[in-house]
């Protein structure tokens, strides 16, 4: 999660959405649950010392079946202990087929699924406060 916020901050944005699929990782980033271990805690308090730098911060929890492109970027790092930034357009279309972030963050129109044939299009996100499509928004979530 780190890593991400850090490449959040190098690109100046000033309001993030971190979405996980951990409810642990996102209840400890909130302070709901204590997290207990050590090495767990360094990387917690980091993450707090860079979210401070933010005008906001949400979080949002998703089943893994949403977020399966970040589960599978993790398993492909897992499995040959080096993390690297997905590089070839073949795998940058999977992981962009895998991602379903935005079906949990933008809900679809009634009146554009029936203009269009029943094809989704992005209208107004779910939450209270207006949050524009950003350009980067994939490069975080893949």
């Amino acid at each position: 999660m780190n890593n991400g916020v850090q490449a959040a901050l190098e690109h100046t944005t000033e309001a993030l959405v971190i979405v996980g699929d951990s409810r642990l990782a996102i209840q400890q980033s909130l302070g709901v649950i204590a997290c207990r271990k050590e090495t767990l805690l360094t990387q917690l308090n980091r993450h707090r010392e860079l979210a401070a730098k933010f005008r906001s911060v949400k979080y949002l929890h998703v089943v893994r079946e949403l977020n399966a492109a970040a589960d599978s970027l993790a398993t492909e790092t897992l499995e040959s202990k080096v993390s690297k930034a997905a590089s070839t357009k073949a795998r940058l279309s999977e992981l962009t087929a895998l991602n379903r972030i935005q079906d949990v963050i933008y809900e679809t129109t009634a009146k554009a699924e029936t203009e269009d044939n029943h094809r989704s299009t992005l209208s107004e996100p779910m939450r209270e406060e207006a949050l524009p499509v950003p350009e980067l928004f994939s490069i975080f979530v893949v």
